[in-house]
């Protein structure tokens, strides 16, 4: 699993998760979630959790604030991986 970081989201990726232009989004998980593998089977592309580095900016005014919600936002998409 990698992560990559883009400035920010684009449009279409935000209109296809049912978010508004301007509702921020801070991070992705892009892969198959582990209950829904199949045994044996690799999923057809790496798993990856893109950060969105713009709206993370916007939203904290300190950088241990950053650091913070790029943490929370990490963990996040980690439960998407698991589906917890």
């Amino acid at each position: 699993m990698s992560i990559l970081i883009e400035d920010d989201p684009s449009p279409e990726l935000l209109a296809e998760l049912g978010y508004a232009p301007d509702e921020p989004l801070f991070g992705l998980y892009v892969g198959v979630p582990l209950p829904q593998r199949t045994f044996g089977e690799a999923p057809p592309l790496p798993d990856h959790i893109l950060l969105f580095r713009r709206p993370l900016q916007r939203a904290c005014r300190t950088r241990q604030a950053l650091r913070e919600q790029i943490r929370i936002t990490v963990l996040h998409e980690l439960g998407a991986l698991l589906r917890l």
